[in-house]
């Protein structure tokens, strides 16, 4: 349950920074689904 808390915190705080960059955006978005999966 926790674990869902942080990512979704995380998202919210990547969604804040995608305008400033796009680049770092994608890269958390590619960290974040290879750490769901794993």
């Amino acid at each position: 349950m926790s674990k869902n808390i942080n990512i979704y915190q995380a998202l919210h705080v990547v969604r804040q920074k995608m305008t400033l960059n796009q680049w770092n955006w994608i890269g958390v978005g590619v960290a974040l689904t290879l750490f769901i999966l794993l």
